[in-house]
């Protein structure tokens, strides 16, 4: 794998870190941070659903694919528009955690593709779940 490529996962985990920590250690408002976590978070779940969204249209011609491709955009936006803060934060975790199960038995993925999206993925699910904990 790319040596761009891994620095750009990392410096994309920022957000999340940044915006959960700002959050629960009230450095900004709570409900700023969070609104601004869940936005990213959504955004970047339907960025993962693009992998699927190739992959069923340039190889081989796979309609689940695309279906599940699909998935990821619609999971984030219904999160931000229809459901409360925790429900959103709870599932948009579950998400991560099915987009990346569903790749590892889907994907074709270079070396050191898997060891980084699980790296990634625990990272995410982490600052999740720290947005979920009651605030000092």
């Amino acid at each position: 794998m790319h040596t761009h490529a891994k620095l750009l996962s990392c410096l994309g985990l920022l957000p999340f870190v940044g915006f959960a920590l700002a959050s629960y250690l009230a450095v900004l408002p709570a409900d700023t941070a969070t609104t601004a976590f869940l936005l990213y978070s959504a955004l970047i779940l339907s960025f993962l659903g693009g992998v699927h969204w190739s992959q069923a249209v340039l190889s081989k011609p796979n309609v689940m694919q695309a279906y599940v491709a699909m998935l990821p955009s619609l999971i984030g936006w219904c999160a931000l528009l229809l459901l409360p803060e925790s429900a959103a934060l709870w599932l948009l975790c579950a998400a991560y955690l099915f987009i990346l199960l569903y790749d590892m038995h889907t994907l074709d993925m270079p070396d050191g593709y898997l060891s980084l999206r699980i790296a990634l993925t625990t990272l995410v699910v982490l600052c999740h779940l720290l947005l979920l904990l009651p605030r000092p």
